[in-house]
């Protein structure tokens, strides 16, 4: 019984992990307005980026509310410094509905990265907003179009 009882603690104790892990909240949010008063925000997870898989969350926000089922598209882009080619990647982002977009980038190395979001939304103009972050840090900054 006392076995049994232990491997239940166990299985518990890695379901809670898990569900933590699964639940992990963006960061904190950088957000500007661009072309036609639109204002765009984009949050991390983790809320500081890393090599390989980081969440960049957009959020559209127009002067009538929220802009939905627009194409969005996020690149990172670090430009090239000494013998180091530019370094660059782009995916689209999906919708989640209420304006909010979600694209997963990996990024190559630590470092500074431009993040631009492009997106055309039907009847509009295309936006586009850069911001800044930084691998291993928090910060995000909105650098403008």
């Amino acid at each position: 019984m006392t076995r049994h009882y232990r491997t239940l603690q166990v299985a518990s104790l890695l379901m809670i992990a898990l569900a933590t892990f699964a639940c992990a909240r963006f960061g904190d949010v950088a957000k500007g307005k661009v072309q036609n008063g639109t204002e765009v925000s984009l949050a991390l997870k983790p809320a500081e980026p890393r090599m390989g898989g980081t969440d960049f969350k957009v959020s559209l926000q127009g002067p009538n509310g929220p802009i939905e089922n627009a194409p969005v598209t996020v690149t990172y882009f670090m430009p090239a410094m000494g013998m180091m080619a530019e370094m660059k990647g782009s995916t689209p982002a999906k919708s989640s509905g209420g304006g909010e977009y979600v694209a997963t980038l990996d990024l190559p190395m630590e470092g500074d990265w431009t993040v631009i979001v492009n997106a055309s939304p039907a009847n509009a103009q295309t936006i586009t907003a850069r911001f800044q972050i930084r691998t291993g840090s928090s910060t995000i900054r909105f650098l403008g179009q």
